[in-house]
C-alpha cells in the first residue's frame, strides 16, 4: 500500500516523493488525501470489509469523494479536486488516470438483483469535470473525456470525446 501511495504522490507531485511530503500532502491536499484514503480502504477490503466501508464513508465526509468498496484502481491515480466524485463498486480503472471534480462512474441501471455492469477504464485515461460514464462499457488507453461528457458506449484507444451524447473529436489510432 505504501508503494502505491508513493507512486501516486510521485505522479501528482513530481520530485517531492519522500515521507515528509507524503504526510504533508495528506493533510494539505484534499485530492491526494482522497487517494490515500482510498488506498487504505482498498487494502482493508478483503480482511476487514466493515472497516473498509467506514473508511469509504470517512473519505466522503472529509473530501467529498466516494470510492465504493469493490472499485479497483491502478497506480498513479491523480484527483485534482475530489468534491462530487463517485466511483461505483464494480468499476475498474487502469494506471495513471486523472479524475476531475464531479465525475460519476457507475452502473446505468440500479435495481435489486440486477447484474452489476460497470465501466472499465484503461491506462492513461483523463476524465474531465462532471463527466459521466455509465454501464457495461470499455474505455481504451490514452483516452481523454471532456468536461460534462456523457459516455454510454465503448471507446477505443487514443480518442478524445466531448458532449452529451458523446462524440469523438480526436482519434489518435492509426
Amino acid at each position: 500500500m505504501l508503494r502505491l501511495l508513493l507512486i501516486d504522490m510521485q505522479r501528482a507531485f513530481p520530485g517531492k516523493s519522500n515521507l515528509r511530503n507524503l504526510v504533508s500532502s495528506f493533510f494539505l491536499d484534499p485530492g491526494f488525501k482522497c487517494v490515500a484514503l482510498y488506498r487504505v480502504q482498498q487494502k482493508l477490503t478483503k480482511r476487514f470489509p466493515r472497516l473498509s466501508l467506514l473508511i469509504s464513508s470517512f473519505n466522503l465526509r472529509q473530501t467529498g469523494a466516494q470510492f465504493c468498496v469493490g472499485a479497483s484502481i491502478g497506480q498513479g491515480l491523480i484527483v485534482r479536486h475530489p468534491v462530487g466524485i463517485v466511483v461505483g463498486g464494480g468499476v475498474t480503472i487502469g494506471d495513471n488516470c486523472i479524475l476531475a471534480q464531479g465525475v460519476t462512474i457507475g452502473q446505468k441501471v440500479i435495481s435489486i438483483g440486477a447484474i452489476n455492469l460497470y465501466p472499465r477504464l484503461g491506462n492513461q485515461v483523463s476524465v474531465g469535470a462532471s463527466a459521466i460514464l455509465l454501464g457495461d462499457i470499455n474505455i481504451g488507453d490514452d483516452v481523454t473525456i471532456g468536461a460534462m461528457t456523457l459516455v454510454k458506449s465503448d471507446l477505443g484507444n487514443g480518442v478524445t470525446v466531448v458532449g452529451n451524447p458523446s462524440r469523438i473529436v480526436k482519434n489518435l489510432e492509426i
